[in-house]
């Protein structure tokens, strides 16, 4: 019990010397670390505070007197000062070890990142969190920085306060004036902002525009760079947004520093994918804009993972209290999630995000920033509530259906996946029935519907390719039997009026109904300069990939001559609308 209590003493000793060290110098450690490893008992001469002179020479800060308040019993604050750090005075540094290793025991100095942040994220680290050399290193780190932050907390202040101008490169650099960039932070505000409300409000507030430049540089490019990339009269505006927003990005991916508001900045460029829609007619369409947009998600998922946001998808009592900004950073995973499954189903790659996963029930009242402020406002809670619910509907099919290639094909030949799109089906239509009826703007209204009919589409096309591939299958081996010689791999003719022998019938003519549905909404709803050009790229591609199926459908024999002339106009206004879309 004795060489118990001495070993916890020892352990002690030696924790406060690792703080003395990053403190005030390395010549406590070595005296300190080699007693501790001898397994010698240490011996200190008991000195009091003022014969210590644990301030290093700073003046010993004086207690307020009732003489030194205003009268009611507070004291006064000078100007420029905040309460908190003019009454508390500068903590001792031998004393600021215990707060710093346990941010529950004084929530004064513990930041908002002391909630749930991962080993690696940047919020106080505790004891009970030591998993890793990472942990390790983060709370020697912690010890060390928070006395120093203490010391230095009015000069921080008043610093802040004393920043009037636009701390921003372009505007340094004269390439943007504070003007322009309020101009196209409005722009975005009213064009691009509602079909992905992820940008938080005091952003787009142009008051904040000073805070947003100096804190938030990499979501105020992005959205700058979003905000300009149809402006084809000024392409310096685009240009230099677009350069100051790689070299960010750049520093990113060789391991700069990011938070929250990085995340939000590239999903933003995945969802719109500036730099491809500004590339040169005959460069775009191999593929450019899917990488652009893989490469933007994937490493906003690595940031977030690392910040640990992924543990902000289930609510714990006291996040509010402990991270102010708990709210945003779940709406950011959830986005993540979004972002990640629409774009890997469009690409037809795996998955990234792990959560929320079907299980996480989240609604429309757990994104409070959302939500409607007067009765007037647009609901972008109910609309990212529904959203969610459809994108976690896509990534059940995916996993399903298409993850596999190998069982696919089997499931293709076999036929044991009808059970399965049954299932869907029911599952697509109840969440019709419940989102159908939503009362939102037209343009909104059409990109919920046509996410709807597109997943309509991915998952009754499953049946009309397994169909396909069973006929032609048959037909090659027929062939072999008669020693045919091969042809080149053209789309064949498969069907010869006999549709509705088949027995996916009903989920050819469900998927060619979900395809015209597309182009319809895209042709009658969605005007193509104020509405579809500014919508995220993932719509663009909804009517691509339904046209092009269409014209599959028309060369295996599954329209009808009256049908296949009707469908031909259809996908030549479509194209037409798509053109003047354009930038």
């Amino acid at each position: 019990m004795a060489s118990s209590k001495l070993h916890a003493k020892d352990v002690k000793v030696q924790v406060r010397s690792v703080s003395l060290a990053a403190i005030t110098g390395a010549r406590y450690w070595k005296a300190d670390t080699l007693r501790f490893w001898q397994g010698g008992k240490r011996e200190r001469k008991k000195r009091s505070i003022d014969d210590a002179d644990l301030g290093h020479g700073l003046p010993v800060p004086r207690t307020p007197r009732l003489e030194d308040t205003g009268g009611d019993g507070s004291p006064e604050v000078p100007t420029g000062f905040d309460t908190v750090s003019s009454v508390i005075s500068p903590p001792n540094p031998a004393l600021f070890i215990d707060p710093a290793l346990r941010s529950d025991v004084n929530p004064l100095y513990s930041g908002p990142g002391a909630t749930r942040e991962s080993s690696a994220g940047s919020g106080n680290i505790t004891f009970n969190e030591l998993q890793n050399p990472s942990d390790a290193l983060g709370i020697l780190a912690q010890i060390a920085s928070d006395g120093e932050a203490a010391y230095s907390n009015h000069r921080h202040i008043t610093h802040i306060n004393s920043q009037n101008t636009l701390d921003y490169p372009l505007v340094a650099d004269g390439r943007l004036s504070p003007s322009r960039i309020i101009g196209l932070l409005q722009r975005y505000k009213y064009v691009y902002h509602p079909y992905f409300p992820l940008v938080p409000a005091a952003t787009l507030d142009s008051a904040n525009l000073t805070k947003t430049a100096r804190e938030e540089k990499h979501l105020l490019t992005a959205i700058l760079v979003i905000a300009s990339r149809d402006l084809t009269d000024e392409p310096n505006v685009f240009t230099a947004c677009a350069e100051y927003m790689r070299s960010l990005v750049s520093c990113l991916a060789a391991g700069g520093p990011g938070n929250v508001e990085t995340v939000e900045a590239l999903l933003l460029l995945a969802e719109w994918t500036p730099y491809t829609s500004r590339s040169d007619a005959g460069h775009v369409g191999r593929g450019e804009e899917d990488r652009e947009a893989w490469m933007h998600v994937g490493t906003a998922l690595r940031i977030g993972y690392y910040l640990g946001l992924d543990r902000y998808s289930f609510a714990v009592r006291g996040d509010d209290i402990k991270d102010p900004q708990w709210q945003r950073k779940r709406l950011v995973w959830t986005a993540c999630y979004i972002s990640d499954r629409q774009i890997s189903i469009r690409l037809g790659r795996a998955f990234w995000s792990r959560g929320p996963g079907p299980l996480t029930t989240l609604r429309k009242e757990d994104f409070p920033s959302l939500a409607a402020a007067t009765p007037g406002d647009e609901d972008f809670a109910s609309i990212f509530q529904a959203t969610l619910e459809l994108t976690l509907l896509f990534s059940n099919v995916h996993d399903v259906l298409y993850s596999n290639p190998g069982n696919s094909m089997r499931s293709h030949l076999s036929g044991g996946y009808i059970k399965y799109i049954d299932d869907f089906r029911s599952a697509i239509y109840g969440w019709k029935s419940v989102w159908g009826t939503l009362t939102c703007s037209p343009n909104l209204k059409a990109t919920l519907l046509m996410s709807y009919d597109y997943l309509r589409l991915y998952t009754n096309a499953f049946a009309f390719h397994a169909t396909l591939k069973r006929a032609l299958a048959s037909q090659e081996q027929s062939g072999e039997n008669h020693k045919q010689p091969k042809t080149p791999s053209v789309p064949q003719r498969v069907f010869y009026n006999n549709v509705g022998a088949v027995g996916d019938a009903r989920f050819i003519y469900e998927g060619l109904n979900a395809a015209k549905s597309i182009l319809s909404m895209c042709n009658t709803f969605v005007d193509p300069e104020k509405a579809l050009r500014y919508m995220p790229l993932r719509f663009y591609l909804y009517c691509v990939y339904s046209a092009v199926f269409l014209y599959r459908a028309r060369c295996a024999g599954v329209l009808s001559a009256d049908e296949e002339n009707s469908v031909r106009q259809m996908v030549t206004e479509t194209v037409a609308r798509l053109e003047r879309s354009g930038i």
